[in-house]
């Protein structure tokens, strides 16, 4: 019941970003809606854009891939218009990752190499390595195992800096996956068990879990694999 539109859009948001801590996502999408709705009524499109961002983050993440492009998509001229050039390389990362997610893997190719000139373009280093993740791994879907290992080793190599660690240990559990998938398992089992305890420690525990996943189905006899 709050007016005027502009603080009633900014208490949705804040619940939603509560709902978020809370992980409650279906309040959260709700109030992203209602959000999203009085921004709109009080055409605040400065934030109007971000809660478009974040309702298609969200839809992301639960791997509702066509709803993410939706609200992606409608974020896009909202941002060319308020000038939020800034969102726009992890606009055009989350798009390519929905496009890979669904198989459309050339456009999520120019989705990626896209994202990544812009990231360079803004000097953003987290963003920059974030997006060469994701072309390596729309690389590594297209087949093209070497362009992809490549692009994952330089990512590991340069690792001198704490705010590229993240991105480093992701590169080692991605490389780690493709080495397994080319069937040289003694050296993917290296990679899972070096990244590991770098997931653990950049708080990406879904990854190690993936990978300790990984290590226990190679430890299995070639019988109970197929079981």
């Amino acid at each position: 019941t709050l007016e005027p539109a502009s603080e009633r859009a900014f208490m949705h948001w804040h619940l939603a970003d509560c709902y978020r801590t809370t992980e409650q996502p279906e309040l959260q999408e709700d109030e992203y809606l209602k959000a999203i709705e009085a921004f709109i009524e009080s055409e605040n499109k400065f934030f109007l854009g971000q809660a478009y961002i974040d309702l298609a983050n969200l839809h992301y993440g639960a791997r509702r891939y066509e709803q993410s492009k939706r609200y992606f998509h409608l974020a896009v001229p909202v941002l060319e218009e308020t000038s939020r050039t800034d969102r726009m390389p992890f606009v055009k990362y989350r798009l390519a990752g929905v496009e890979r997610h669904t198989g459309n893997l050339q456009v999520a190719l120019l989705l990626a190499e896209e994202a990544l000139q812009l990231a360079r373009f803004a000097k953003d280093v987290v963003a920059e390595r974030e997006n060469m993740i994701e072309v390596g791994l729309v690389h590594d879907a297209l087949g093209n195992h070497e362009t992809a290992s490549e692009i994952f080793a330089a990512l590991i190599d340069d690792n001198d800096e704490a705010l590229k660690h993240r991105s480093a240990a992701k590169a080692i559990y991605f490389r780690a996956r493709l080495i397994e998938n080319l069937g040289n398992f003694p050296a993917a089992a290296l990679g899972y068990q070096q990244a590991i305890p770098l997931l653990k420690v950049m708080n990406l525990e879904n990854l190690a879990i993936n990978a300790q996943l990984a290590l226990i189905h190679m430890s299995q006899p070639i019988g109970e694999k197929n079981a």
